[in-house]
């Protein structure tokens, strides 16, 4: 599976994901230079095993799959305000990333009938007995941009103000987050101090985060300790998401080959054409395999006599798949070889084939 090499634009495209993956995997934050893609995935790997204490070996929850509220993804049509997700895909920064990354360290931490989810990190590395989040970001400042070399703390203060411009985002948007004022002085934002809100929180109403009991779905813990989180952009994060939700509502027998029909994506995912086509992409990389009519051309989409065929009820929508091991490879290495090796795409196997295919090396 690779990504189609059809047209110059497809071309420009794949250069510019290539630049971006460059930038994190040359970006570093630290006296000793060490790429910051490895120290962030050893630092998330150790979230997971006993929640992120320093020095600490006890085995933690290690929670298999992160739970998000269907509310996050989905709502009613009637719904004013519309799920969170679109509205931060529509915003730049890293507050997408950021508000699933707090919910990943929430679940390392906290149990499920735990009420007192509380955020126990700071922005920028300290003695404490956790983490930084800073740590625990992998984001490359001003990568769009040839600049001399700086020096590391240059580096580090510009990565910690993507973080706060990230938090403020999340409380002042989709209202994710409460950010508390310094006690002393002046009054302003303590980004220190930040309280993590429930995903289906609205600008009308909020409430503090708690591990979700019903009406939610899971992600891999692979998504985060293998840096995907990071590497796919907004879009197809979104769409990532949004196929989970969907799976996780398929009836059972149905989870094989499930699907999502144009008028639910646009009335209760709220998810634009545009977006929605970020699929193509999760399908390069070989985290879904799509499975579409028949008939229609893969190379162009196109459907040929389509008014006929559709009035004869014979175009179905498309039915997707999960790899079992899409997420369980390095995020950058999959997604640089995907970019480096793409194909005209060739009609879709078998959903049956692709699953009982041989499974991809698994980071540990």
């Amino acid at each position: 599976m690779s990504i189609s090499t059809d047209s110059a634009s497809a071309t420009i495209a794949r250069r510019r994901r290539l630049h971006a993956l460059d930038a994190l995997e040359q970006a570093v934050d630290g006296r000793d230079a060490r790429p910051l893609h490895e120290v962030v995935t050893d630092n998330l790997r150790e979230v997971w095993k006993n929640g992120g204490r320093k020095r600490d070996d006890k085995p933690g929850l290690q929670p298999a799959t992160i739970l998000i509220r269907d509310a996050f993804v989905a709502t009613t049509a009637e719904d004013a305000h519309g799920p969170a997700l679109p509205r931060l895909v529509q915003s730049k920064g890293l507050q997408l990333r950021l508000y699933l990354l707090m919910l990943f360290d929430a679940q390392c931490r906290h149990a499920a009938d735990d009420r007192g989810v509380r955020n126990v990190r700071t922005v920028s590395p300290s003695n404490g007995p956790y983490r930084s989040w800073g740590e625990l970001m992998l984001s490359a400042p001003d990568h769009q941009q040839k600049q001399l070399p700086v020096a590391w703390q240059v580096v580090r203060r510009r990565r910690e103000r993507q973080i706060k411009e990230a938090m403020l985002a999340l409380e002042t948007t989709p209202r994710l987050l409460d950010i508390a004022l310094t006690s002393n002085g002046r009054k302003r934002r303590d980004y220190d101090k930040p309280t993590l809100l429930a995903e289906d929180s609205t600008p009308d109403a909020q409430a503090r985060y708690g591990i979700p009991a019903d009406q939610r779905f899971g992600v891999p813990r692979e998504f985060f300790t293998n840096l995907w989180v990071f590497a796919l952009t907004d879009t197809e994060i979104a769409c990532y998401l949004a196929l989970r939700w969907a799976f996780e509502q398929a009836p059972m027998a149905d989870r094989k080959k499930f699907f999502i029909v144009s008028q639910e994506r646009e009335s209760r995912l709220r998810l634009t054409r545009t977006t929605w086509d970020s699929i193509e992409r999760l399908q390069a990389y070989g985290l879904i395999q799509r499975n579409d009519f028949s008939g229609r051309d893969p190379a162009t989409g196109q459907i040929e006599s389509f008014r006929d065929k559709w009035q004869a009820g014979e175009v179905t929508s498309p039915r997707y798949a999960f790899y079992r091991n899409g997420v369980k490879r390095p995020a950058l290495q999959a997604m640089r070889h995907a970019l480096l090796h793409p194909i005209v795409p060739a009609p879709p196997d078998s959903l049956d084939v692709v699953l009982a295919a041989p499974a991809a090396q698994a980071a540990p």
